[in-house]
């Protein structure tokens, strides 16, 4: 798997662009139902789709959401480094470490230094349940790239 500068996400022979719709991905991701949500001052219909891909060290899970139709953010965890503790007290305490681990995963699998990405926005962060995650916003996604 390689996350290239355009933002595109080259992965066991398919690519994930900023155009992909949600009716072309292939048979391991599994589509959400369309619900409404709160976009921006918007009411926009919003839908997710989600695949687990077996790399070479790790298994990703991939989460892609779609607004009207259109891709506007991919989110990847990373089962191994997500499962490696033992207690609800390990994984909360370790937050920083977790975090540190996915920014070096997202390194390796990148072709540029994340601070020249112009395609919109990439990093790690995390959820209010302090589960850790990289995010990919490209250029379609109206609230993370209001200068598009």
């Amino acid at each position: 798997m390689e996350i290239k500068q355009s933002g595109n996400i080259e992965l066991n022979g398919f690519t994930i662009t900023s155009k992909t719709r949600i009716d072309e991905l292939p048979d391991y991701f599994t589509n959400t139902i369309v619900t409404q949500a709160q976009v921006l001052d918007e009411i926009r219909p919003v839908q997710f789709s989600t695949g687990e891909v077996e790399l070479t060290k790790h298994t990703i899970h991939l989460s892609l959401r779609f607004e009207e139709d259109i891709l506007v953010s991919v989110y990847i965890t990373i089962k191994e480094l997500d499962n490696q503790y033992k207690t609800a007290d390990d994984f909360y305490n370790n937050l920083d470490k977790r975090r540190s681990q996915y920014t070096k995963w997202l390194k390796n699998h990148v072709s540029f230094n994340l601070l020249d990405f112009a395609e919109g926005q990439i990093g790690v962060g995390e959820d209010k349940n302090s589960n850790v995650f990289i995010y990919l916003h490209n250029q379609n996604n109206q609230w993370a790239n209001p200068k598009y």
